[in-house]
């Protein structure tokens, strides 16, 4: 017979958005199942779906598991401003979703895809997929944003290596912003190195 891990018990450990709405009580004044009722009042049904929304946005899927984030006073008590996860193999509590993502490659070796794994939410009867596969990379968040913020990065000039009697650093040329050619494409600045500082004695 198998034994169950000590993690998958949790509230906030749930195979499918099916799993979520049975936790949602019925009746007018409902809580979040996820939150204390000092950081979500008690409300109507809706409301609580929607915001059951934002837990499933932060959560991480994992081995058909979704962990959500939990804002309840879990064992050892944690900070009430922060929320964490807890992980549905070893059911250890960790802050930060960068570190329960590391603990459960690091720790379990198993993950999912680099991937992100498509959203589910409460209007969906969607099942999480398994997420077995590509040992040691990091698993699936199931709600990273779909629009990343890209840096704009020009190409530098090869400055060589710095005299041996400069000890100042080099100051970066300033840029002022992206000049556009007569059909509206950008065009790459021309990129001087700054002159270097001669010592002083």
């Amino acid at each position: 017979m198998e034994e169950e891990d000590p993690g998958k018990n949790h509230i906030s450990i749930v195979r499918s958005v099916d799993e979520l709405k049975k936790k949602i009580p019925v009746g007018s004044k409902i809580p979040c199942p996820l939150c204390p009722t000092k950081k979500f009042k008690p409300t109507y049904t809706n409301r609580v779906k929607r915001h059951l929304n934002s837990h499933i946005a932060t959560g991480v899927a994992y081995d058909g598991y979704i962990s959500l984030v939990c804002h309840l006073v879990c064992p050892p008590p944690s900070s009430p401003v922060h929320g964490h996860y807890h992980c549905p193999k070893c059911g250890r509590k960790l802050a930060r979703k960068i570190g329960f993502i590391n603990h459960l490659v690091l720790k379990h070796g198993r993950g999912g895809r680099n991937s992100p794994v498509a959203t589910p939410s409460l209007d969906d009867n969607s099942t999480v997929p398994s997420t077995t596969g590509n040992r040691g990379s990091p698993p699936a968040a199931s709600v990273e944003s779909t629009s990343t913020t890209t840096r704009e990065t020009s190409p530098t000039a090869d400055t060589g290596p710095a005299p041996a009697t400069s000890t100042t650093p080099q100051e970066a040329p300033v840029r002022g912003p992206p000049e556009t050619s007569a059909t509206g494409t950008p065009v790459a600045p021309e990129i001087t190195p700054a002159e270097p500082t001669p010592k002083s004695h």
